[in-house]
């Protein structure tokens, strides 16, 4: 059925190559079935075809693979929680309207903060140190669109700043200190990366669109221009990863925070009780559906189709990817595409992601609430 299903997506040009992971059950006794379809490109002279090993711009997808497990692992021996405010977090002085911004506000895009800001058009491109500089200064200055707490918008904006904040905690660039802490530990060094301009790593890239501000068609560098100016490094964006690499950091993820006892004390890398806390919702009362780092299923209409649980935690990238985990029906759902190339006005993911959730979820028998 599957296999129907993104012939079908193949042919309709929703993107020209996709990866899918499906894991289902718990430590002990785990399935796991993975599939590719359709190439790396559109154009005839450079396209491969789509295998385990093909890496993708899993663009958002950053924010709780790389930014989120960098904070939790801090957190194990540096003085800050959720409830610390940037005030307390940079060096930086803010000024009064963004001084008593938490951590938790940002993770759950309660900050205030603009959704986006091209900071790529108006800052040089540069040394790091003072690229960093002139895009902290334009953040501070950015008026806040609500007063912290009080509603949600999804912010990039934070998540540069939660970027910056474990650089600064760490004294590390965010690649190398992820690298040395999450990635390599995990033996997924090689499966899931940040690549830094100019420094492209080898291997086979699923490609991106055409960006007008770089003159070209991207292989291997980050699609976010923020992301891009900042090295191919940064908070919100700049993560590539194969689909055995996401899939893999996920089961980490489930194993550690709901099989605790089955992960050899060597391999925690943070707080199972807090990467639990991070998979519940905060605002129990409004219409955000984001818990710390991870969204949660809408209401209506979920990207993630009608049968994951309440408990589900997921999210998705801009370059057409996603994940969802539900660990109250223990299975996780990995989509890898390259919906952007090679434009990214395709849009069309949005209708096929659900579908795509719900005849996986019926194939596995888990369409019970």
């Amino acid at each position: 059925m599957l296999d129907s299903f993104f012939s079908r997506a193949l042919a309709q040009g929703i993107f020209p190559g996709a990866a899918s992971a499906v894991i289902l059950g718990d430590y002990t006794q785990r399935r796991r079935m993975v599939n590719c379809w359709g190439d790396t490109s559109y154009r005839s002279e450079d396209k491969q075809a789509i295998s385990e090993e093909t890496y993708f711009d899993l663009a958002s997808l950053t924010k709780p693979l790389a930014t989120l497990p960098a904070l939790l692992h801090l957190m194990t021996t540096e003085k800050f929680n959720f409830d610390t405010t940037l005030e307390d977090l940079l060096v930086v002085k803010m000024p009064p309207d963004k001084q008593k911004i938490t951590l938790k506000d940002i993770l759950t895009h309660r900050s205030g903060l603009a959704a986006y800001f091209p900071f790529y058009q108006e800052v040089k491109a540069g040394l790091y140190r003072q690229v960093k500089k002139e895009i902290i200064e334009l953040i501070r200055q950015t008026p806040l669109v609500y007063p912290p707490g009080s509603r949600s918008l999804y912010s990039d904006l934070g998540y540069i700043l939660a970027g910056f904040i474990i650089e600064q905690l760490s004294g590390k660039n965010l690649n190398t200190f992820l690298d040395e802490n999450i990635y390599r530990p995990l033996g997924l060094e090689k499966k899931i990366f940040f690549n830094l301009t100019g420094r492209i790593r080898p291997g086979i890239y699923a490609a991106g669109e055409y960006c007008l501000w770089r003159r070209r068609v991207l292989r291997g560098e980050v699609g976010d221009e923020n992301c891009a100016l900042l090295g191919g490094a940064a908070g919100h964006a700049g993560l590539f990863g194969s689909i055995t690499g996401v899939m893999q950091l996920l089961e980490y993820l489930f194993d550690l925070g709901w099989e605790e006892e089955k992960i050899p004390a060597e391999k925690k890398l943070f707080k199972s009780e807090i990467l639990r806390r991070c998979c519940r919702k905060w605002d129990l009362t409004g219409t955000n559906t984001w818990a710390v780092g991870f969204d949660t299923p809408s209401p209506r209409n979920s990207s993630g189709g009608p049968y994951l649980s309440g408990e589900s935690i997921g999210h998705l990238g801009y370059a057409g990817t996603s994940f969802w985990l539900d660990p109250q029906k223990k299975v996780i759902l990995v989509l890898l595409t390259n919906r952007v190339h090679p434009c990214r006005s395709n849009n069309k993911i949005k209708k096929i992601r659900p579908r795509f959730h719900q005849l996986v979820m019926e194939q596995l028998e888990l369409t019970h609430m």
